[in-house]
Order: C-alpha cells, then structure tokens, then sequence
C-alpha cells in the first residue's frame, strides 16, 4: 500500500487530468458551434487566446449559440484557474523530493509529467528503492517486466 504523500499525489493528478478533459470537451464544443454555422477556420494561432476571442466574438452566431459560446469560455477560463492552482500545488509538493528532481534532468518532463511518471513508477516497481533509477552514465534502468524500447 503507498503511503499517503503517494496517495495525495495520485489524487492531485486525476484531478489535473479531470480538469484537462474538461476543458478539452468545453473547447470542442466551441469548435463544433463554429462547424455548424460553416464559419471559416480562426487567423488566430489560438482561438482562446486574446485575439482568437476577439475573432470569435465578431462571428455571426444566432443569440443562443452566442450564449452558449461565452458560457463555456466563462467555464474554461474557470478550469484554466483550477488546472494552474492544481500544477501549483503539484509543483509545490514534488519539489524537495530527491526522486523527482532526478526526473526533471531528463529532457522534456515538468513538473506534472515527473509527478505522473514516479507514481506509475511506483505502481510499477511496487514502490521499490528509486535510487536506482538511473546508472553512473544517466541511461534509464529498465523496469522489472519492461524492455527498454519495447513498449511495453
């Protein structure tokens, strides 16, 4: 059984991962208002961003599709707020452990990423010593059970 840390982790990133499905479905359901209404693809880099609002706000939308659009950007920029006090707390609470600073050296984990990865790696190593993790050189240790590269 992991100890409670562990278990307080895993609780912070399912719901981190609850808010990033959230707001990917609110986001969806913007871009399948503008599909319907054969409205032409945003300029903007990103339609949620300031400039692609203000596109979308000069779209012609009939009044309720007008509502609910605004609605659900009320609701992801909510989410948006959550998801950042949720990476906060994340960051906050993984930041003196020894193991996770290991997995920050490699190239390409955050914060939310390393946190995720040492709970999978304590599922599936069972919670065994992660000092071990890495060799002399930095390679990876293969996982009992798992070839590197495999996919597995």
């Amino acid at each position: 059984m992991p100890d409670e840390d562990t278990l307080a982790l895993r609780r912070q990133i399912s719901r981190r991962s609850q808010l990033v499905r959230q707001r990917t479905r609110l986001k969806n359901e913007v871009h399948a208002v503008l599909a319907a209404h054969l409205i032409e693809r945003c300029p903007a880099t990103d339609l949620f961003g300031q400039k692609g609002r203000t596109w979308l706000s000069a779209q012609p939308l009939p009044m309720d599709e007008r509502l609910g659009v605004e609605q659900w950007l009320r609701e992801l920029d909510r989410l948006g707020e959550d998801l950042r006090e949720i990476e906060r707390a994340l960051a906050q609470a993984t930041i003196d452990d020894e193991r996770l600073r290991k997995l920050l050296s490699v190239s390409g984990i955050n914060t939310t990423v390393r946190s995720s990865s040492l709970l999978l790696l304590a599922v599936s190593c069972q919670m065994t010593v992660y000092t071990k993790l890495f060799t002399p050189s930095g390679a990876p240790v293969p996982i009992r059970g798992h070839r590197v590269g495999s996919g597995n």
